[in-house]
């Protein structure tokens, strides 16, 4: 009778939770009208146009195959795939995180960076990054799940460094390096990087590390007790506890005052800790499966809500469950969060559940169904950009560069089925001229005397132009090398400058002060 009182309890609240959100967001289609989307995307358009110097062309092109993406994204059933090439440094991967930001996107946004499982191309780039992102992943899957991208999530993906990235040798033989990140070519042909079979997969190895994690603790606690009674309830998986006397350093008669009192306290702490290995798996707030990933893969139902909870009520502490489940009507609730303070018997108990629950829902579909079941771990709303670096000589040889000059380059690296996946989309950046870097120059040199003016509130701090441009004229620059070694001179020839003319300004309003004095 109790339970069937909670269990009621429980669904009332998450049925209050699923109230409160209709009756707190009627105005989401109203966010998400088409017309709030074409003002975004108008807007961050003419953002990257005002930011960036010499690729309008580029902008253009990119904002023409993104529109229906950004736009109309429920009508696609794949990812979009744009090909950025350029030299060393022109701006590619500024120009994505840049993109990302004006069209409101920084919590849907993964890079990842290929570099680093192919140290022979490395000289020849001169990058040799470590392969990983923030999240030291090892496939695309961990990338998307650190960033909390799920497959119908509108995101973007940032393939950074391909040029360092193979999957045939120099003499044409397949190779996959470490291993990290095949399932990039899942992603770009079939637009998903795992299914619900995989998914009943993982579940199940996650089920026998948890039985083992239990074995452990049962064998564990057999072997340190002493009572035939309480072995015969380990057996069967049931936590006791056992108390031993102990000699207590606390009683130790020649002690001080001051360090009974403080033996004492240590003593209590050990006893608060002294849990047996079976109590601990059972009540435990804590347990060893990655919670994020797991959010992110399995879909979580109210009806899997309520029966963690139940699980939680059962096993762990009443009172934190009471408070989570208050958690959801504040709109607070995280199944991440909710993983995180599950026990591993509550874990356990609920991926069984979950697991007989996707097995028995794989073998009863039929080939439709199961065709419709494949697309909802499709990435369909997911942005790809995949970014390489091309040598000078290259743009030299070729002169304008086409998109089959950008397919023979990739022909030493990949065979061709995998170029066939980075789609049609190839923009190649242009090399910039010397009237582009002067724009660059002075735009740069704006906006480091615009913030300069800001910090010290002070309109009449003023940078010589002149002289900067002097000083880069005598430090001199090759425009080849792209946008980012220029950035860099103007960054430290402004280092220079700025503390000279803030020393100047200082000293020019003392004298002022002591004239008038």
């Amino acid at each position: 009778m109790a339970d069937t009182n909670l269990q009621s309890f429980f669904m009332w609240q998450l049925m209050q939770n699923k109230e409160s959100k209709e009756t707190k967001n009627p105005t989401e289609t109203k966010e998400n009208t088409l017309e709030v989307n074409k003002e975004i995307f108008n807007n961050a358009k003419k953002k990257m146009l005002q930011h960036f110097v010499g690729i309008d062309s580029v902008i253009n092109a990119i904002f023409n195959q993104i529109e229906t993406w950004f736009l109309y994204p429920e009508f696609l059933t794949r990812p979009t795939i744009i090909n950025l090439w350029g030299l060393t440094g022109v701006g590619k991967t500024d120009f994505v995180k840049k993109l990302v930001k004006y069209l409101g996107l920084p919590n849907k946004f993964c890079t990842i960076n290929l570099s680093g499982d192919t140290p022979e191309l490395h000289d020849d780039y001169g990058s040799g990054g470590s392969g990983v992102y923030t999240g030291l992943s090892n496939n695309v899957l961990e990338a998307l799940t650190y960033n909390n991208i799920r497959p119908k999530d509108k995101s973007i993906l940032l393939l950074d460094e391909i040029h360092q990235f193979r999957t045939i040798d120099n003499k044409g033989k397949e190779w996959y390096g470490s291993g990290k990140y095949r399932d990039i070519w899942n992603l770009l042909s079939d637009g998903s990087v795992y299914n619900n079979s995989q998914i009943v997969l993982y579940i199940q190895g996650k089920i026998l590390s948890l039985r083992k994690r239990l074995q452990q603790a049962q064998n564990n606690d057999l072997k340190n007790s002493e009572n035939i009674s309480n072995k015969f309830l380990i057996n069967f998986g049931i936590p006791v506890y056992e108390e031993k006397e102990k000699v207590l350093k606390s009683q130790d008669p020649s002690l001080t005052q001051e360090q009974k009192e403080f033996y004492e306290r240590m003593e209590k702490q050990n006893r608060k800790n002294e849990t047996s290995e079976l109590e601990k798996f059972f009540k435990e707030s804590w347990n060893p499966l990655n919670s994020r990933f797991l959010a992110n893969m399995i879909t979580i139902t109210p009806e899997d809500i309520n029966y963690i909870n139940m699980l939680r009520m059962q096993y762990q502490d009443y009172t934190s469950v009471l408070f989570d489940t208050m958690q959801i009507n504040k709109n607070n609730y995280n199944i991440e969060q909710l993983f995180e303070r599950c026990s591993c018997k509550v874990m356990l108990e609920f991926l069984q559940r979950k697991h007989e629950e996707l097995s028995n829902k794989n073998i009863n579909l039929d080939f439709e169904e199961e065709r419709y079941e494949e697309d909802n771990y499709i990435y369909s709303k997911m942005l790809i950009f995949i970014c390489g670096n091309l040598k000078e000589e290259i743009y030299t040889k070729h002169g304008t560069l086409s998109t089959n000059d950008i397919i023979e380059f990739l022909s030493d690296r990949f065979p061709p089925e995998h170029i066939a996946r980075f789609g049609h989309n190839y923009i190649m950046y242009p090399i910039l001229t010397e009237q582009d870097f002067e724009k660059i120059i002075e735009r740069e040199i704006d906006i480091q005397e615009k913030k300069l003016q800001e910090r010290f509130k002070d309109d009449t701090l003023i940078l010589d132009r002149n002289d900067i441009k002097n000083k880069i004229k005598q430090h001199g620059y090759n425009i080849k090398q792209g946008t980012r070694p220029i950035l860099s001179l103007v960054g430290l020839i402004l280092s220079e400058i700025i503390p000279e003319l803030l020393v100047k300004k200082l000293s020019y309003k003392d004298n002022i002060i002591t004239e008038k004095e």
